[in-house]
């Protein structure tokens, strides 16, 4: 991995799953799912009520093992809105018009995410 980058805040963000795991934390990474990732296993859904509707998010589970009890969980937000040909903001020059409404879905579905999901007993 890693499964989305757009630059270098993402190598910064995307590295903190693994430091602190590797320093005994429990450890939850939660992303957009822009694409099919290999070895995730959907884990739960849930339904969001944004923009005056409701809308079903599906969360998927990467579960990574550092070795020695270390462990992070990556958990991916699935909806259409994420999986766009033209890239994860929008074209070349460009943005796609309903990104609010994305970061906004995001948003409220990564707050759930610890909330809803049973991940190895909690």
């Amino acid at each position: 991995h890693p499964w989305s980058k757009t630059g270098g805040l993402a190598m910064i963000a995307g590295s903190y799953g693994y430091e602190f795991a590797l320093r005994g934390h429990r450890t939850m990474a939660i992303a957009p799912m822009y694409d099919e990732y290999a070895d995730c296993t959907c884990i739960g859904r849930k339904s969001i009520f944004i923009a005056g509707g409701w809308h079903e998010v599906r969360y998927f589970l990467h579960r990574k093992v550092y070795g020695h009890g270390k462990v992070c969980d990556y958990v991916f937000v699935d909806h259409p809105c994420y999986r766009r040909p033209d890239g994860i903001y929008g074209p070349p020059g460009a943005e796609y018009g309903d990104n609010l409404f994305r970061f906004g879905l995001f948003s409220l579905a990564a707050v759930e995410a610890p909330l809803i999901l049973e991940i190895d007993g909690s």
